[in-house]
């Protein structure tokens, strides 16, 4: 089940000690806390950036005794449906997969048509990108003929390079490099794979990649189909997180999230790794 996520909450100070009660919206784009003030309570009056990024795009304002979430207002919003591929055979022998190009496995062709229809029938994008990989091409390319589109490939959502670990199992991994995996669960910010990259240089490129096909879509819902790890590093980028969080983001195959774009850095997450769509695949 995808996971319904609002927009990053500041934190909050005891507000007083008398009646403290919040009240979740159950709006699936806005899943925010709203306090509510009981008698002698005072909120603080300095509106506080609760939005995806420093400036936020949702503020919180006292308006009758609440907390009110307002919208920065005058910038058209963009939908980005930001999904990763389906089931390959290394998936399933849990190997380094990275930019070695493998094709979906049957599982996997079959998650794919199940996402085509659950993506077109829902949000219907108008246009389509993905990374240049096989499986995330084959995954965007069944969404893709049931909306009439042609899949355009794009460099910034192609996967991380693993380097020497590259079509490695975990556990080969895991003898061969004890140091390197044990900073790869544990601080995989700090890892430069021997040979390969750091989820540092997938951010810069798939963050451009991001901001480049908002841009050119203003307004419109598109989709993107990538990989763990670039989805992963782009859900911390969009919830202002760094890549110390990467392993608090969970991405499984063909989950779907939507990301809402409103100028400039400013993001909100919708939807979060969102699978209904495979529990009742054919």
């Amino acid at each position: 089940m995808g996971q319904q996520v609002g927009p990053q909450m500041a934190s909050h100070k005891p507000l007083c000690s008398g009646d403290q009660r919040a009240h979740r919206t159950s709006s699936l784009l806005t899943s925010a806390i709203i306090p509510h003030y009981g008698k002698g309570c005072k909120p603080r009056l300095t509106p506080t950036p609760v939005g995806g990024t420093k400036r936020g795009i949702y503020r919180q304002e006292r308006k009758g005794g609440r907390m009110a979430i307002t919208q920065s207002p005058g910038h058209p919003v963009t939908h980005i449906l930001l999904i990763r591929h389906g089931q390959t055979q290394w998936n399933r022998e849990a190997r380094f997969r990275g930019q070695t190009d493998i094709p979906l496995d049957e599982t996997g062709q079959r998650q794919a048509q199940a996402t085509a229809e659950y993506v077109v029938a829902r949000w219907a994008p108008t246009a389509i990108y993905a990374s240049p990989l096989r499986r995330a091409m084959q995954t965007a390319e069944a969404i893709a003929s049931l909306q009439g589109l042609t899949v355009q490939p794009l460099d910034g959502l192609m996967d991380i390079h693993f380097g020497e670990l590259q079509g490695m199992a975990f556990a080969e991994a895991r003898e061969r490099y004890p140091d390197l995996m044990l900073a790869w669960r544990d601080a995989p910010h700090t890892v430069q794979f021997p040979g390969g990259e750091s989820l540092e240089v997938v951010r810069r490129r798939g963050t451009a990649a991001l901001r480049q096909v908002a841009e050119r879509h203003l307004g419109q819902t598109i989709a993107l189909v990538a990989h763990t790890v670039v989805n992963q590093v782009l859900l911390c980028a969009v919830l202002g997180l760094g890549n110390d969080h990467f392993w608090s983001v969970r991405q499984d195959t063909c989950a779907v999230n939507v990301i809402e774009w409103h100028g400039e850095e400013r993001y909100r997450l919708a939807l979060m790794n969102d699978t209904s769509h495979l529990w009742r695949m054919k």
